[in-house]
């Protein structure tokens, strides 16, 4: 499948197969139609490893050095991190609880409209965070590093 660049793609999300979504080198942002790739800007040119959404109008992509953009079904608004870390992934639940992790330990969770830093208990770096239908999180990152946030009851 042509996806119209030679830039490297690091993440993935799909609402169908006729909606998907592909993040990459300098702020890459591909958008799939169900024929073809087109670029869709988010006003960065910071690298993105990471897209997710709960819907086609609430999509989250996270990046270099704290890079968070949202699209609200109009348009992409970057959001302020004031991080340092780099995001190397987010994922949530379709009730709006949602998760990015990254370099050093790095643990945002989203409250409302708001990202808030949570501790992690470890420096290492988190590459990739799962959340379960239940409400359970999982992290995984560097060495063997598994983390598990148990659903709230």
């Amino acid at each position: 499948m042509p996806s119209g660049t030679q830039s490297a793609l690091y993440g993935l999300w799909g609402w169908d197969s006729q909606h998907l979504l592909a993040v990459g080198d300098f702020g890459l942002v591909l958008r799939y139609n169900g024929r073809d790739w087109a670029p869709f800007n988010v006003g960065t040119e910071s690298f993105l490893y990471s897209v997710w959404g709960t819907s086609l109008d609430d999509i989250y992509t996270v990046g270099l050095s704290g890079t968070m953009a949202h699209f609200n079904g109009s348009r992409w608004q970057l959001q302020p991190t004031r991080l340092r870390d780099d995001l190397l992934s987010i994922a949530g639940t379709t009730a709006g609880s949602a998760y990015a992790v990254g370099t050093r330990g790095r643990i945002l969770s989203l409250e409302g409209n708001q990202w808030i830093s949570e501790p992690s208990g470890t420096d290492v770096g988190l590459r990739a965070v799962c959340a379960s239908r239940s409400g359970a999180v999982y992290a995984v990152g560097d060495r063997g590093t598994i983390l598990c946030r148990a659903a709230s009851l």
